[in-house]
């Protein structure tokens, strides 16, 4: 074990989440976050969320284009560190369990419900919970995939159940 993985405590990361999703809507995010590790297995994390938005299905209606923003913040907590140790096979180095909230501002006149008002804006919650893998490809990077579940799922999600991502980190 190297120093990098045995001692994360008072590291920072960067998760620089991005997103581009083409088809029925085009999604365009951009969702930096900076992660922080209290302890070896304990991380938290926040940043900035923003989405070019555009639906572009056929058979809607309503075709339109708006800007959503917001941030994000993070709790993760590393199940097992060293799962090669462990696992009689190498598949992963890390499991861990993540938490999220995701505050979004949305234009009523695209995703609103019959109590708001045509005009402006309105503040939607998420709250996600799942897990995921970390395995490190060199030096201070890793990338994960995680698998999340929002327990605030209703008619203004962005995203159904479940929610896959793929991403990266680098520590510094």
């Amino acid at each position: 074990m190297d120093e990098f993985q045995e001692n994360r405590s008072g590291m920072f990361y960067l998760v620089p989440e991005t997103g581009l999703w083409f088809g029925t809507y085009t999604n365009i995010e951009v969702a930096p976050q900076l992660g922080y590790h209290i302890t070896d297995r304990i991380s938290v994390g926040a940043g900035p969320h923003y989405s070019f938005y555009q639906n572009n299905n056929p058979y809607s209606t309503v075709n339109f284009s708006t800007h959503i923003w917001g941030f994000k913040s993070f709790t993760r907590l590393s199940i097992i560190r060293e799962a090669p140790e462990i696992l009689p096979f190498y598949l992963f180095d890390e499991l861990f369990a993540h938490i999220e909230y995701e505050r979004t501002s949305l234009e009523n006149q695209y995703f609103n419900t019959s109590s708001y008002p045509a005009e402006g804006r309105f503040w939607t919650d998420y709250f996600y919970i799942g897990a995921g893998i970390s395995q490190r490809i060199r030096g201070y990077t890793a990338y994960s995939i995680l698998l999340l579940w929002n327990l605030n799922d209703s008619f203004n999600s962005l995203y159904r159940n479940p929610n896959y991502r793929i991403g990266l980190s680098i520590y510094f």
